[in-house]
């Protein structure tokens, strides 16, 4: 499961409550794992997959 890559204005908190994934962010991608929080900065191309 993912979302689409996509930017918005505002910033974006996130907390992964169980599981693993990837996030995507400007181009880099970091590891996702069950406790990971992560912030998604305004007007950076960003998406999340798991």
């Amino acid at each position: 499961m993912h979302n689409q890559l996509h930017k918005h204005s505002f910033f974006e908190i996130c907390y992964v409550l169980e599981g693993q994934g990837v996030y995507l962010d400007d181009g880099t991608q970091y590891a996702l794992e069950t406790g990971t929080l992560f912030c998604s900065r305004p007007e950076i191309w960003h998406q999340i997959r798991s």
